[in-house]
């Protein structure tokens, strides 16, 4: 069934508190579970309880190319991911949901760093996938929840989740439930940009100057009656080891709910060519200077591919293959992170240069991309003890100018009813 993984994957107080580090931002909703009341669905429990013994890798479903496939849907009646374990799916896809009518218990990495999708949710014409029929609704990505004392009138929508799956998805089968819980409650809406955040310009040509690439825009993470906004984060543009001309460098792009934008490649402004973008969409990174020529030497940009760097007298490094992905947990129980562990979904480096003979300002590095979304939906308590982050990917370094980084995601963990 779509959106399922094959048995190849292991199985075996204050309101809100804040934490930002300047590349992702998480936001905590600490409500007692005792006062909210309203049902939701949590999934089927057809996967069992889960208690990891290894590594555990995900079957992705309808894989479209290497970039692009299903969301994939677990139902466990409890999840427990035991310390040095990592729980991820074999390549980027439309986002791993867990729901989960248990607790969950996070000590190692349950991740989505590198595993956001090249994914047009507008119109499906970059990149199309033929298994998808469905594009992503203007508002977005829209998850509601049930919560007693919420703000938000709920209502049933079929098309919600639009472009997560072929129609046969499980998410949809969970869509059908929740709807039927849910239509005419008060409580939560979620919200995720179609479209996400905007990508850093290249670095601009400028004689004798070279320059740093932008970094990528940090995805949206904001709230306001219980209506939340979460989007991925923006692709950091290319450096510029700028010295006689003014070609920019590429620029970084913007991704999807399903994945942070990719990163532009590096550049010499003296090029005959300006630098190379990247893709929209979460598409592949801007390749590096390409010489032309000249002798050169720029890092590629990453993304759905990276970009492949161009060493030209040097050494310049490929961008990283991969944006940050989407991650939700929808739990009935509560959800701990326990020292130690971790949830992840982080964006990738662009690719750094060096060791060109001419050292006039020639290397410069590639843009990083952007991170992606979690959302953890929590009947129980919430704790965190470990680490839940969603960084983008560094810019990649050049003796003369480093690439942009990547722009940070969004993080949310609010109170849903049971």
């Amino acid at each position: 069934m779509a959106g399922r993984s094959s048995q190849a994957d292991n199985r075996g107080s204050n309101l809100f508190s804040f934490l930002a580090s300047g590349k992702g931002k998480e936001f905590h909703s600490f409500r007692s579970a005792a006062s909210v009341g309203d049902s939701n669905y949590f999934g089927d429990e057809s996967d069992g309880a889960f208690n990891s013994s290894g590594a555990t890798s995900l079957t992705v479903t309808n894989k479209n190319g290497s970039y692009d496939g299903d969301m994939m849907v677990r139902q466990h009646s409890s999840f427990t991911l035991n310390a040095g374990h990592n729980y991820t799916v074999d390549q980027p896809c439309r986002g791993l949901v867990i729901l989960c009518t248990g607790d969950v218990s996070i000590s190692g990495t349950l991740t989505m760093s590198a595993r956001g999708a090249y994914a047009d949710t507008v119109d499906n014409s970059t990149n199309p996938n033929s298994n998808i029929s469905t594009n992503v609704p203007s508002d977005g990505l829209i998850w509601k929840f049930g919560r007693g004392g919420g703000e938000r009138a709920l209502s049933a929508v079929s098309t919600d989740l639009n472009g997560a799956a072929p129609p046969s998805g499980d998410i949809y089968t969970w869509l059908s439930q929740q709807n039927n819980l849910i239509d005419g409650l008060s409580g939560t809406e979620v919200r995720m940009s179609r479209q996400g955040a905007a990508g850093g310009s290249g670095a601009a040509g400028s004689p004798n100057t070279g320059r740093d690439g932008t970094a990528g825009t940090t995805g949206t993470n904001s709230v306001s009656s219980d209506l939340y906004t979460m989007s991925t984060g923006g692709g950091g543009g290319g450096g510029n080891g700028a010295w006689n001309g003014n070609q920019p460098a590429g620029n970084g792009s913007y991704g999807s709910c399903f994945g942070g934008g990719s990163g532009g490649g590096g550049i010499r402004s003296s090029n005959p060519n300006s630098g190379h973008n990247a893709i929209i969409w979460g598409g592949p990174g801007g390749p590096g200077d390409d010489g032309g020529t000249f002798n050169y030497c720029g890092g590629g940009g990453a993304g759905n591919a990276g970009g492949t760097g161009n060493d030209n007298g040097g050494t310049a490094n490929d961008g990283g293959d991969g944006t940050g992905g989407l991650l939700v947990i929808i739990a009935k129980g509560s959800v701990t992170v326990n020292s130690g562990g971790s949830i992840v979904s982080a964006g990738q480096a662009g690719g750094d240069a060096s060791g060109h003979p001419d050292s006039n300002r020639v290397e410069a590095g590639g843009g990083g991309s952007g991170a992606g979304i979690i959302l953890i939906a929590h009947g129980g308590t919430y704790t965190n003890n470990g680490t839940v982050s969603a960084s983008g990917g560094g810019g990649g370094t050049a003796p003369s100018n480093s690439g942009g980084a990547g722009g940070g995601g969004a993080i949310r963990a609010i109170p849903i009813g049971v």
